[in-house]
């Protein structure tokens, strides 16, 4: 860790993290150490041979990347073939995440960048701000004296799609600290009716937790619009399926929603 530190220290605002399908291709603009250390590697492998798999299924594929940050998993689709369409509401991030995608030579009209938040509503929110951690920010929720907090525009994916004219979504992230049951709600009527393919949703029980949700929440929402949660193996395959006492035990996690 303390040559990956000295290394940021001397390249802080121009080492790249190298994407996995063209090694051309890098992630620049760090704020802190913690932050280069955590998406240093870019996607991790399992979860990059999984969009290889969602790639393939379908000829003009689309993916969504709800909480899109830096872009690591922005950049990655684009590389991969997929009409991106990708939400970051924090104007400062946002600013970061539309440079990385210039930079990305080629690709700029197979991404678009939205600055919105997502979740089960059309309108306005407020947003939690942390200055110092980018991956934190998140939806306020009432009473809320984290960071600062910004008015942004927030959608929700059903009423995007529809104004887009997405008729379905061949894969979906979502990375929204402990918000991601607003996300599901905000795209029952696609879930509800199997229009989206795949989807790779954090689970991270603390930051659920935090928002006054659970667990319980997010499991019920996704099994309730038909589809379930699978552990991902190291060959990108979805593998056991979580319950909840399985899903309780997770400490920070990517899993895979699938109809069933």
């Amino acid at each position: 860790m303390w040559a990956a530190y000295a290394q940021w220290m001397l390249h802080r605002s121009a080492t790249p993290v190298r994407l996995k399908s063209d090694p051309a291709s890098a992630v620049r603009c760090w704020t802190s150490f913690s932050e280069y250390w955590t998406y240093r590697e870019g996607v991790p492998e399992s979860e990059y041979l999984f969009l290889k798999q969602a790639r393939k299924a379908s000829v003009r594929p689309v993916a969504i990347d709800v909480g899109a940050n830096l872009g690591i998993f922005t950049l990655e689709l684009a590389r991969l073939g997929f009409e991106v369409h990708a939400f970051e509401p924090v104007s400062t991030t946002f600013a970061r995440l539309k440079k990385n995608v210039a930079a990305i030579s080629g690709f700029g009209t197979s991404v678009t960048l939205n600055q919105r938040a997502c979740g089960d509503r059309e309108g306005t929110v407020s947003f939690a701000v942390d200055e110092r951690d980018a991956g934190r920010n998140r939806i306020a929720v009432a009473g809320e004296a984290r960071g600062s907090l910004a008015e942004v525009s927030c959608a929700s994916l059903d009423a995007y799609c529809a104004q887009a004219g997405i008729a379905a979504i061949d894969f979906l992230k979502i990375d929204v600290e402990g918000m991601e049951p607003r996300v599901i709600r905000g795209a029952a009527g696609l879930l509800r009716g199997r229009k989206v393919a795949a989807a790779l949703i954090e689970i991270c029980p603390a930051n659920l937790t935090n928002v006054s949700s659970s667990v319980e929440e997010l499991l019920d929402a996704i099994e309730g619009l038909g589809y379930g949660l699978f552990e991902l193996s190291p060959s990108g395959n979805p593998a056991g399926r979580f319950d909840l006492t399985s899903l309780k035990r997770v400490v920070l996690s990517n899993a895979v929603a699938l109809p069933i």
